[in-house]
């Protein structure tokens, strides 16, 4: 292990003189789009423009795969390349190395998306975005390449393993009672969150309860049919694009501080309020603004 460590090391180092402004500005942009926020942009528009399915679908495996790699960072405890060495970290995360977020949560959620639309061009496109995506975080000296490499491996088995089986454990959910989807949609996320508790466990299972929690409802209310029209999809954008900022920078005002006993408990709500506006007040806000309209006056 620590011959790997130490060729990764060098590695970085390596990487460190070909550093320049434009091209640490490249990898910001790339790493950034792997990052919390970049997954918080991309997925909502993804469900209220293109697919709500398929939106739903990478949501769950997303936070899932979040909180596989809290686990498993956290039973390695493996600290970053910057504590090793004498290296010049370009960002400076608290969380620790083994195996590289980044690099897994990129290989779940653009190879679902591969694996998706069945393009050779769009898997090619993928494919380079979860490269560039992991291959920053060793630029930018955030990580060990072996990280990198672990996150790639265990992200890709993740996301073969979901499009294996989610659409059977969905249809199984599917046939349960209303009160049991209810139950089923909180309880599993309260209690992997009391399992591991910590902040990448407290947002990605608050965010699941959410949002599969909203789902059930607008599902139940027929907020989501089949075939969604092109207006509504489009009204969802700009409604949803409209109130997520102001939830999401509002909701981290009220923030009681990492020391806090609460502060987990504020992180759980704060994004099961961010899912719940994904998934459920946003067409629930369209179908009151268009049944309106259409009321006779």
């Amino acid at each position: 292990m620590t011959e790997i460590l130490e060729l990764g090391i060098d590695i970085i180092h390596w990487l460190e003189a070909f550093r320049s402004p434009l091209l640490n500005q490249f990898f910001f942009v790339v790493t950034d789009i792997g990052s919390t926020a970049g997954y918080l942009a991309m997925l909502p528009i993804l469900w209220w423009a293109f697919s709500w399915k398929l939106g739903a679908r990478l949501f769950v495996a997303l936070v899932l795969s979040v909180y596989i790699n809290t686990l498993i960072k956290d039973l390695v405890a493996l600290p970053r390349p910057f504590v090793y060495a004498d290296i010049a970290n370009l960002r400076a995360p608290g969380e620790l190395s083994f195996p590289s977020g980044h690099a897994q949560q990129a290989a779940v959620f653009f190879g679902l998306l591969a694996l998706h639309f069945k393009k050779h061009w769009f898997t090619t496109v993928a494919a380079l975005t979860v490269f560039l995506i992991g291959f920053s975080r060793v630029y930018l000296g955030a990580h060990f390449p072996s990280d990198v490499l672990a996150g790639w491996t265990l992200g890709a088995a993740m996301a073969w393993g979901y499009a294996r089986w989610s659409e059977t454990l969905a249809e199984k959910a599917a046939g349960l009672s209303l009160n049991a989807q209810v139950l089923l949609t909180l309880c599993v996320p309260i209690a992997l969150a009391l399992l591991h508790p910590s902040r990448n466990t407290a947002l990605a299972m608050g965010g699941l309860a959410g949002a599969l929690g909203g789902l059930v409802f607008a599902y139940h209310q027929g907020l989501y049919q089949e075939g969604v029209q092109a207006r509504n999809r489009r009204a969802w954008l700009v409604v949803g694009l409209l109130g997520l900022p102001v939830i999401y920078f509002a909701l981290r005002q009220l923030s009681p501080g990492q020391d806090s006993v609460y502060y987990y408990l504020y992180l759980w709500l704060r994004f099961a309020a961010i899912g719940l506006w994904v998934s459920f007040l946003v067409p629930r806000i369209v179908a009151v603004i268009r049944d309106r309209r259409q009321a006779p006056a």
